[in-house]
């Protein structure tokens, strides 16, 4: 059996570090607590290193090109360029911070760096810009069917050879612009080559995934990876996406492919809030194989029509059959037993009668229950609507949460005239023991 080898970090992250691969050498770099860094897999190789003038750290996290043997690091914001040589930082652009591309999707074409879309000066992108190397600054670049795909940040996307999928980023509420929704179900797919865009796919994501909050991803070997409570593996190309179990479940934070050893390095958060940085071979990192779906309708499928006839015929005469059970079942139990949200007013009612709740934290919970539904949510990552400020302990905020959800089980069991041991369910998660998961029993509907 060859051996198998894993690093891990054993000193103090903070929260505004950055990991990526040096290009030259294949490893992990992990740039922590400002003026530190540590390469290699085993995470002993110490030095210290600085930023260029009037820059910082958290700038470079997001956007990390890789052209050959060089590694480059871009501002979050689109502008700046660092390149990472021989331990150190060197800026090589003549450009400036331009904070007008966040979150958008990095690529390379042709040996040079591309950016598409993100968010920025109050607009949404759609915008395509890349760096000139000669100039050392970034122009916009014309695409084909630029007014088709719509302005977006914070997407999901994967490069293949000549093929960029892109899909779930945010758009702008047209109706509030401080606001953004979910995109549409389409998978876009923009050619490499041609800079063409084309809606070729609706994708299915929303219907595997409830909720898209804390999602992590990487892209491997031509397939993106997303990381949650299991490993999602979605294959383009041949429209699959295989769900896998953690070998060990953790909560990730960051995460890099390394393509020449097949190793990943990951930053993790542990059941005590410690930061921990760790490498080792992605094969032994994902788990047990658990199903394989389709992630994506092609658009230019055909259906055969005899049998769309057919479930048209069955659903029109099942429709009757069944509406009559399903408004007495159904409605008159979410009446008795529901609570409701008015979306406008943004106050909770039960009977018509409002219920007041005033404390903010106990209002964050109950949306956050509201937009898990049924899912079950790891305690832990209730702690963050629980914060004061960014100087609360472990504990307080601990013992806040617990005290706000026994004050809502006593609540919901007098208002409902329910038990309390009905008001929440509590399970341990089932790769790691030490987590627990809670779900909200009662149903909150909106309108």
């Amino acid at each position: 059996m060859p051996f198998v080898f894993f690093g891990q970090t054993d000193f103090e992250i903070e929260d505004d570090y950055i990991l990526f691969e040096d290009a030259a050498t294949g490893e992990p770099v992990l740039v922590y607590n400002d003026s530190m860094a540590v390469r290699g897999f085993d995470f002993k190789e110490h030095f210290k290193i600085s930023f260029p003038d009037g820059l910082k750290p958290e700038y470079f996290t997001d956007y990390h090109y890789q052209i050959g043997d060089a590694t480059y690091l871009v501002d979050n914001g689109c502008g700046v360029v660092l390149q990472f040589i021989d331990n150190t930082f060197k800026r090589i652009d003549n450009s400036f911070r331009h904070r007008n591309q966040y979150q958008g999707v990095p690529f390379v074409k042709d040996s040079t760096m591309y950016l598409y879309g993100g968010y920025g000066l109050f607009t949404f992108k759609n915008i395509l810009t890349k760096y000139d190397f000669e100039r050392k600054e970034w122009d916009r670049v014309q695409m084909k069917n630029k007014d088709v795909i719509p302005p977006s940040n914070k997407n999901f996307y994967c490069q293949t050879d000549d093929k960029l999928f892109v899909f779930a980023g945010q758009v702008e509420d047209i109706d509030n612009p401080n606001k953004s929704y979910s995109a549409q179900n389409i998978l876009w797919n923009l050619d490499i080559n041609s800079l063409e865009w084309q809606k070729v796919y609706k994708h299915k994501f929303y219907s595997y995934f409830k909720n898209i909050d804390n999602i992590n991803s990487v892209n491997i070997d031509g397939k993106l990876v997303l990381l949650k409570y299991e490993i999602n593996e979605i294959d383009f190309l041949n429209n699959k996406i295989n769900r896998y179990y953690f070998s060990d479940f953790s909560t990730i934070k960051k995460i890099i492919y390394h393509k020449k050893s097949g190793y990943i390095s990951y930053i993790y958060n542990t059941s005590v809030n410690k930061l921990i940085a760790k490498s080792e071979p992605y094969e032994s990192f994902r788990g047990e194989f658990v199903s394989s779906e389709p992630f994506y309708v092609s658009k230019q499928e055909k259906f055969n029509l005899s049998t769309t006839y057919v479930f048209i015929a069955v659903f029109v005469v099942g429709i009757f059959v069944l509406f009559t059970f399903y408004i007495k079942k159904t409605k008159t139990k979410l009446k008795e037993k529901s609570i409701l949200y008015d979306i406008k007013k943004q106050h909770f009612s039960y009977n018509g009668k409002p219920i007041e709740i005033s404390n903010p934290y106990k209002k964050a919970l109950l949306k956050h229950f509201m937009e898990n539904g049924e899912h079950y949510i790891m305690l832990n990552d209730l702690n963050p609507l629980l914060q004061n400020n960014g100087t609360e302990n472990f504990s307080t905020i601990q013992k806040r949460r617990e005290i706000l959800l026994k004050e809502l089980k006593n609540e919901f069991s007098i208002i409902l005239g329910i038990s309390k041991d009905k008001v929440f369910s509590i399970r341990k998660n089932k790769y790691d023991k030490r987590l627990k998961e809670i779900r909200l029993e009662v149903r909150i509907q909106k309108k």
